[in-house]
Formats: C-alpha cells, structure tokens, sequence
C-alpha cells in the first residue's frame, strides 16, 4: 500500500515538472512575435525633399524597443560620407526610445540621392545573441541654389 502510494506521488511530481517546463518553454519562445522586430525606426524613411547643392541637413530618427528585453545598440554603419552619424551608447531599455542623430553634406553634386544608415544592434532576448539590423534612409533631390549655410530637418 505505501509502495503504491510513493509511486503515485513519484508520477505526479514529475508530471507536475514535466507540464511547468513546457509552459516555461512556451512562455519563452513567443516572448516576441517573429513578424515583430524588437527594434523599430518611428519613421524607416526621411524624405528631405529638394535641397539646394552645398548645405548640411540636420535631423534624427527615432527608434524604439518594443521588446520585453533590453537592447544594446553596437554601431551604425552608413552607405556613404555624405551622412554623418551619432547616438547614445548604453542599453535601450523595454518600451524606451532613443534619437539616432544626423547630418546630410549635400557637397556640390546634383540630383537624387539616397544615404542609408543601418543599425546594428544585439537583443537580449535572442537566447543565439547574433547581431539585427535596423535599416534606416535618407532620401533628397540636390538642386541648384543659393547656398544657405546649413538648415535643420
């Protein structure tokens, strides 16, 4: 009768184990949705309109996380010298969001052009803890002007 009785116990308590891992594991996996970047740009594209050739734009992105877990911002890497670019380094909290800054050199040449700024960053939510990437992108026409000393976006 006790050896039953232990042997009862012994299932449940390893029913009641097995059953608390899976939903630990299912709580974790669908921590975020794989539609859902952490990351994300308030507006992904900055149309700066036209231009006159020979000006510096200033202006920011906005990027937040929407994530559970803290963010950690590694670099911005950008598509051409004619964009420079600066952020705060330090962990993006859950549900916080930071400026990423920049100035556009339209320098002496005309015509569209498009700059892109890519975001690489690391979420510590990614148990694999590999490096995203957040494109972002200026677009402007380059006219020629008078040359204004610089403006702001």
């Amino acid at each position: 009768m006790m050896k039953r009785y232990d042997l009862i116990m012994a299932i449940a308590f390893f029913s009641l184990t097995f059953i608390g891992s899976l939903v630990v594991l299912i709580v974790f996996s669908f921590d975020h949705r794989a539609d859902e970047p952490p990351l994300i740009a308030e507006r992904e594209t900055i149309d700066l309109g036209e231009v006159s050739h020979q000006q510096i734009i200033s202006g920011h992105f906005v990027v937040k996380n929407q994530s559970r877990y803290p963010i950690e911002i590694l670099r911005l890497l950008r598509s051409c010298s004619c964009t420079s670019v600066s952020f705060v380094r330090g962990e993006l909290l859950p549900n916080s969001t930071t400026q990423i800054d920049y100035e556009f050199d339209t320098g002496a040449t005309l015509g569209a052009l498009v700059a892109e700024i890519k975001v690489l960053y690391v979420y510590q939510g990614d148990s694999a803890n590999r490096a995203r990437m957040l494109p972002l992108t200026l677009r402007v026409q380059i006219v020629e002007g008078q040359n204004e000393a610089s403006r702001e976006r």
